[in-house]
């Protein structure tokens, strides 16, 4: 995955705080 799936994941998570979103992105980075 690179920046087109990290804007997906931004997109979705417009409406949550950014840091929350931060940290699922780094989740889903560790995960995969």
């Amino acid at each position: 995955y690179g920046p087109l799936f990290t804007a997906g994941l931004h997109f979705w998570q417009l409406g949550e705080s950014h840091y929350w979103g931060h940290n699922a992105i780094i989740r889903v980075k560790a995960v995969y």
